[in-house]
């Protein structure tokens, strides 16, 4: 009963609800295909809409380089973030992320097919991280401090 409730669910739209009713019911989200790929879209849906719709001084704004660091290692959630930003007329990051991280084999045909004659222009995509997060923002370089190669330095937290 309770699995073809949830099926139910998934069948209408209503993901977040089937997820929550799994977690409820300590039931395994693997067993369940339709709900864990629904909710990995709607987490990357999330994070791209905070890049798209989000002007870069507000707070919830993120940008595409640290949205694509939050999914590597996942191709099938960068081949849905390629997917998105291809429909939403991002085509050039579309194919800038998609080359990065070898999605192509993970690509809905219409996504293939779409981006196949996309010509990648390096210097226009906006999805390239233009710094280092951990680099020091002044400048010049020469006024950086340079620890010897003997100094092992260990981050303790990431604020």
């Amino acid at each position: 009963m309770q699995v073809e409730l949830i099926n139910s669910l998934c069948k209408n739209g209503n993901i977040k609800k089937a997820g929550n009713l799994i977690k409820r019911l300590n039931l395994n989200i693997d067993d369940f295909p339709r709900v864990k790929e629904g909710i990995v879209k709607n987490s990357m849906k999330y994070y791209l809409g905070n890049y798209l719709y989000k002007k870069p001084a507000h707070k919830r704004h993120m940008n595409l380089a640290k949205i694509e660091d939050l999914f590597t290692g996942h191709k099938q959630i960068i081949a849905y973030l390629v997917e998105a930003l291809a429909h939403a007329g991002k085509k050039n990051e579309a194919v800038g992320i998609m080359k990065r991280n070898q999605v192509e084999d993970y690509l809905n045909p219409y996504a293939k097919q779409w981006l196949k004659d996309e010509m990648y222009d390096e210097a226009g995509d906006t999805s390239i991280r233009t710094y280092d997060a951990f680099e020091p923002l002044s400048q010049p370089k020469e006024n950086y401090i340079s620890l010897p190669d003997t100094v092992k330095v260990e981050w303790i937290g990431s604020e």
